[in-house]
């Protein structure tokens, strides 16, 4: 998430957020709206990486919410999102 909007990484803006909304997603039983926050998430950093790239018109989110949490497209959204962001943050992150 801190790539996406290009700062450096914060435990309070940047992992927290993913952190409670993984925990109520377990607690809360009904099955979309449990996962809402995830949700929300994957299209804020879908839209995030878009504008970063200069792809598209800002206005249009509509698509970023579609293409990053419908189960058909979202795992091609991921790569798209990971084709986003340049090789050192990637390695970084897995070393």
């Amino acid at each position: 998430m801190a790539s996406s909007q290009n700062q450096k990484c914060a435990i309070v803006n940047h992992f927290i957020p993913y952190l409670l909304s993984s925990a109520l997603g377990g607690i809360a039983e009904i099955p979309y709206v449990s996962w809402a926050g995830l949700l929300i998430l994957q299209f804020a950093q879908r839209h995030n990486a878009r504008v970063r790239e200069g792809t598209g018109d800002i206005r249009y989110m509509f698509g970023d919410a579609i293409l990053a949490n419908c189960c058909l497209t979202a795992l091609c959204s991921q790569c798209q999102l990971l084709r986003t962001y340049p090789v050192r943050i990637i390695l970084k992150f897995l070393q």
